[in-house]
């Protein structure tokens, strides 16, 4: 999950304090481990650099999925009128259309490990 913010970093803080997590830091974004998955939490101008487009804070920004063929993907998205821009990284971005709201960035277990600092 990517969350957009105004200061990362007292989110950050109020967010592992309530879920009893230990913050990180992660590029530009405090990272949170669950259980379940990532907690990513950015300011709008990080989401929007990694999503490719960013709601105002706070706010829930996107998903980080990882999948075997993100190019097939990302063809998909593409096919269902979803902007997709393939970034430096070997991920993928996807804006959402209105009605579903967000964005996906995808891309191999790996790739996304890479990019979430792990």
């Amino acid at each position: 999950m990517i969350v957009c913010v105004e200061d990362p970093l007292e989110a950050g803080a109020r967010y592992a304090r309530f879920a009893g997590l230990l913050p990180q830091r992660a590029n530009d974004f405090v990272r949170l481990d669950t259980a379940r998955g990532r907690v990513m939490i950015g300011t709008r101008a990080a989401c929007a650099a990694v999503l490719g487009a960013a709601p105002a804070a706070p706010a829930l920004a996107g998903y980080a999925l990882a999948c075997d063929d993100p190019p097939a993907l990302g063809e998909r998205l593409t096919g269902l009128g979803c902007a997709v821009a393939r970034r430096a990284d070997d991920l993928l971005s996807g804006v959402l259309p209105n009605a579903l709201g967000g964005a996906w960035l995808i891309g191999t277990a790996d790739a996304l490990a890479a990019w979430d600092g792990d």
